[in-house]
């Protein structure tokens, strides 16, 4: 059984690709989590993993997911070979997303956004507080 659980936070920005041999979408990022135990000085190891989604769950992804936000994935490991400009052969290991669960509070990221446009100083008329769906 080849089948991974991890929960991490993006750490790379979520990109999106057409792959248009099969007609969908694919998008890639990077995932960061801690190691459980620290090491003798007290520091914990960060690790990182390239991931992929494709179709359906890479634009649930994309259309929700920024950097830094934690997710839960599940899916499976891959290997992708390649060959460098040199000539030289080389290989990753990725996990290719198949479920997500979004670990932050979408009315907490909705009011960094309103925020960051705040900041930006966007000419815009909020709404009255008070007639906003709670």
């Amino acid at each position: 059984m080849n089948s991974v659980n991890i929960i991490g936070r993006i750490a790379s920005d979520v990109l999106k690709f057409p792959v248009a041999k099969f007609n969908k979408n694919v998008i890639k990022f990077v995932l960061a989590w801690d190691n459980r135990t620290r090491k003798t000085d007290g520091v914990k190891d960060t690790y990182f993993i390239d991931v992929e989604a494709w179709d359906v769950v890479a634009d649930r992804i994309y259309d929700t997911c920024r950097k830094g936000d934690k997710v839960a994935i599940s899916g499976h490991l891959e290997q992708a070979k390649f060959t460098r400009k040199d000539g030289t052969k080389g290989s990753i290991i990725k996990i290719v997303v198949s479920g997500v669960e979004f670990l932050f509070d979408k009315r907490e990221k909705q009011s960094d956004q309103v925020e960051n446009l705040e900041e930006d100083e966007t000419d815009y008329d909020w709404p009255e507080e008070d007639t906003l769906p709670m």
